[in-house]
């Protein structure tokens, strides 16, 4: 009779734990399905002569319906210099980044005159989606103007070299 017990006691839990596990997949395959990865080259080396390295967003995303869209859990961006990936946690520490400035260097690039103030301000656009709202020069400085806040103008200043 014991032995009986115990049998019928080991085929219930047997079978219990066999739905844990099956209903554990389940979720696990749900919750990977809603994850998505994306990784989008937002400069390349190749189609500009401002920078000398490609530059990407990747985006850790994740949804748990079609109508609910995607909500970014992460977001960083990457400078490629010779099979080298540099992360950056946003754009700001990229664009104040020395791998950014000796990527500039490495084109040789410089603010001279007014089409590189429009390239580098192309750059900028591609990088942080602003509408650039012009740029100026003071004291051999340059000022790029990127958004409004407020009837405030805040910028992004750059030096000429």
């Amino acid at each position: 009779m014991k032995a009986l017990f115990i049998s019928i006691a080991l085929v219930i839990s047997a079978s219990v734990f066999s739905q844990n596990q099956t209903e554990q997949t389940k979720i696990k395959d749900y919750l990977d399905s809603t994850l998505q990865n994306k990784n989008t080259l937002v400069i390349s080396d190749a189609l500009q002569n401002v920078t000398a390295s490609d530059i990407y967003q990747s985006e850790l995303l994740f949804s748990t319906s079609y109508q609910d869209g995607h909500n970014i859990l992460q977001l960083r961006y990457f400078i490629k210099t010779a099979n080298k990936l540099i992360a950056f946690k946003d754009r700001n520490d990229l664009l104040a980044s020395s791998a950014f400035i000796k990527s500039l260097n490495a084109k040789k690039f410089k603010l001279k005159t007014e089409d590189d103030g429009v390239a580098f301000q192309s750059l900028l656009k591609l990088l942080d989606n602003e509408r650039g709202l012009g740029f100026f020069i003071e004291d051999n400085t340059w000022y790029f103007n990127r958004e409004t806040r407020f009837g405030e103008t805040y910028g992004l200043c750059c030096y000429n070299s």
